[in-house]
């Protein structure tokens, strides 16, 4: 009779097992019934819970029943450890008269007794394998706990590596990783949107961390692309201070503080500031920026205070465009618009003679510092202590001994936090070397755009007669400036005027 070998192993570390063990045993097995092996369902990497018809080979195999006889593996775990997916099988190969069988376990599927044996042993294979996983995450726990890496996804920019004592491993900065976390942290901080970041990263073939841990374990890249959600969950996640996490918590020690694994990638100030601009991003946006016209939310209708859209038409041939009123509403016989490259001509003269020759400034925050979130877990801790204590649950002298440990070390860790220096945050506006000239003129029209938002600009057009084609009057247009992100640029624009006033009176200019 034909058959098929079938070899699984979930881990390829496996001695006992291994791929070239369960070989030879299956074909001393053929020789010794003088059946033939036609081919081979060698599933490595493969977890025991998989259904057998969602195996790689195994799969494929069960998709092509006429091409052999039976199956063959050295145990029936290494084709089932479900007895939901054995029975399965069992059903699949007397509907389908195959055979199947065990080259190390005893037992016949053409009776009912041989039936019987076959699901009790997969039964016992089931029961091993959910003690295997119990022993497995005990395992993990424990090595969380004690800062270990205990194997599985390392998070981006760090690399596992042997601790010093030797016993386990811990993680490292990873050379090639960390530099392009931080370049992401520095555009995240500069409020850069996520979706550009990493459409910046693919253009660059910058490895993804999927692909990344692949290389840096000797495998092939699969071209995982950078998402938004990546970079959300990178700059969000405390693993950036090297600490352990576990299901998004971080895992603490018995003294309650966080159980580091490597060195932090970032200082705390920086992760604070992390969050507070995440915290930025979550809220709604109400205008449009990007892709929008230059005076979308700047230019507005003086008559009935609505802001002015962008809208296109034909003139002999030719297409232009310009802005009007919301839903093109006229106001008696006078229609509320304006060419937009006029208009556009007219408000960026307008701004550039106010603040043109400004310093661009940039914004330094510093989120300070602040206990008194961990002061508060820290009282709230000993006060559970003391309701524990008193419901009876550290009795005896060990408990009691147990007991005042605990609230020693909380009330120790109160006294360092309520000794630490805090200090509220600040903002500090530093010049960029450039003027707004400067950064109007090197700026496309995205940037040109938010520039005029962000200094408060709002020009007010007064509706005209006649047709909107002809020049634009200057008149009818009403610029002002407002506050900028970096200051009040009107008290700078009057500040910079009352200077330039000042120096022509000592010349005597103004006298003369």
């Amino acid at each position: 009779m034909r058959y098929v070998g079938v070899v699984r192993l979930s881990n390829r570390t496996e001695e006992t097992t291994s791929p070239e063990r369960q070989r030879e045993i299956i074909n001393r097995w053929a020789e010794r019934h003088d059946h033939e092996i036609v081919g081979w369902a060698v599933d490595l990497g493969v977890s025991a819970s998989i259904s057998p018809w969602d195996r790689p080979e195994l799969g494929e195999w069960l998709r092509r029943p006429g091409e052999y006889d039976g199956m063959v593996a050295w145990r029936v775990d290494r084709l089932a450890r479900r007895v939901l997916h054995f029975a399965g099988l069992i059903d699949w190969c007397q509907k389908n008269g195959k055979d199947f069988a065990s080259a190390t376990e005893p037992f016949d599927l053409s009776t009912q007794l041989g039936r019987m044996f076959a699901q009790m042993v997969a039964m016992l294979a089931e029961g091993e394998l959910e003690a295997i996983r119990e022993r497995v995450s005990d395992a993990h726990a424990y090595l969380r706990k004690a800062g270990r890496w205990g194997g599985g996804v390392t998070p981006y920019g760090y690399m596992p590596v042997k601790r010093p004592d030797g016993k386990g491993w811990e993680f490292a900065e990873d050379p090639d990783a960390a530099p392009i976390l931080r370049e992401i942290v520095s555009r995240v901080l500069n409020k850069e949107p996520y979706l550009t970041i990493a459409r910046d990263l693919n253009e660059r073939r910058v490895a993804a961390p999927t692909d990344q841990a692949r290389m840096r374990s000797g495998k092939s890249a699969k071209g995982v692309l950078w998402h938004t959600t990546t970079i959300r969950t990178m700059v969000t996640s405390e693993a950036l201070l090297g600490r352990v996490t576990y299901e998004g918590k971080v895992i603490r020690d018995s003294d309650g503080m966080p159980v580091q694994r490597g060195p932090a990638l970032v200082d705390h100030a920086t992760w604070d500031l992390l969050q507070v601009r995440a915290k930025e991003r979550n809220k709604p946006h109400k205008r449009r920026v990007t892709g929008a016209a230059l005076l979308l939310h700047v230019a507005y209708c003086t008559d009935c205070g609505e802001p002015l859209y962008q809208a296109t038409s034909v003139k002999r041939g030719q297409p232009y465009a310009y802005y009007r009123c919301p839903t093109g509403m006229r106001h008696g016989d006078r229609s509320v618009t304006a060419r937009a490259d006029q208009l556009d001509e007219v408000v960026t003269e307008e701004f550039l003679a106010a603040v043109g020759s400004l310093p661009v400034m940039r914004r330094e925050e510093d989120p300070g510092e602040d206990y008194s979130e961990e002061l508060a877990q820290v009282d709230a801790a000993m006060r559970e202590l003391r309701e524990d204590r008193a419901a009876g649950l550290y009795r005896g002298e060990r408990g009691s001994a147990e007991y005042r440990q605990m609230y020693t070390r909380l009330e120790s860790r109160r006294e360092r936090l309520e000794a630490l220096p805090s200090r509220p945050p600040t903002v500090r506006l530093v010049p960029t070397g450039e003027t707004y000239s400067d950064k109007w003129a090197d700026s496309g029209a995205t940037a040109r755009r938010r520039m005029l938002l962000d200094a408060g600009v709002r020009a007010d057009v007064s509706p005209a007669g006649g047709s909107h084609l002809r020049r634009l009057d200057p008149a009818r247009v009403r610029v002002r400036i407002g506050f900028h992100v970096d200051g009040n640029v009107a008290a700078r624009v009057q500040a910079a005027r009352d200077e330039e006033i000042a120096k022509m009176d000592e010349a005597g200019i103004l006298s003369s």
